[in-house]
């Protein structure tokens, strides 16, 4: 998990929501609307989910499965008032690798907002619009694991559960995406100087895969 910062609003999400008639009933956008919201939000985030950070792509079109959501940082269940506020909203994973050549999703354990649901306690979200420093609750090695840092384990051990970051497909995509940079960096393939652009997330439009824990991994 990392800080999003959110400056720039969705024009076309602000033009729907400036009509109060809009707002009288439930989470229901147009889909021209929620595609536009939720190429904005996946742009935002370079590409990466709001919670595990594997790579999301923008929608074209209606994309069946679907593999992203838009996500209410603060469930709608708990916080109707916040259905649509901008900064309240994300874009997450749908609990499952989204680059699976599959034809629906797979069944069993979701990880992310897809598993999370409606669980949330204000006493301990680490919300990442919020946290400049959110990189610093967390912990990875290079087998994949994730583990809260010393900052506030409680809080991260929270994330980690709710979010169930500790999914053995994550475990495994998170280990593979460590292999794939250190093997382009012991033949290299990758410099110290290109990794460390690849890891600058003020010159980059797009982060690679599991981003922080490359940072912690290479960048320490």
């Amino acid at each position: 998990m990392r800080f999003i910062d959110k400056p720039k609003r969705c024009q076309e999400f602000d033009n729907f929501i400036s009509n109060p008639n809009n707002l009288l009933g439930k989470w229901d956008l147009p889909t021209d609307v929620k595609t536009t919201l939720h190429n904005h939000l996946v742009e935002e985030q370079k590409g990466l989910c709001i919670y595990c950070q594997q790579a999301i792509s923008k929608k074209s079109g209606i994309d069946y499965p679907p593999k992203t959501l838009i996500e209410h940082l603060r469930p709608r269940g708990k916080y109707p008032e916040l259905t649509f506020v901008y900064c309240n909203l994300s874009v997450s994973c749908q609990g499952f690798d989204c680059h699976q050549k599959v034809d629906r999703p797979p069944k069993g354990k979701k990880f992310c907002g897809h598993g999370r649901g409606e669980e949330y306690d204000e006493n301990k979200f680490l919300n990442p619009t919020e946290l400049t420093d959110l990189e610093e609750y967390f912990e990875y090695s290079a087998d994949g694991k994730i583990r809260p840092s010393k900052k506030a384990p409680e809080k991260a051990e929270y994330m980690i559960e709710i979010l169930d970051l500790k999914h053995e497909t994550l475990k495994d995509m998170r280990k593979e995406q460590h292999l794939i940079f250190k093997e382009r960096l012991d033949s290299g393939l990758l410099t110290i100087e290109e990794l460390e652009e690849l890891l600058s997330d003020s010159n980059s439009s797009e982060l690679p895969p599991f981003y922080s824990m490359l940072k912690f991994l290479f960048a320490m």
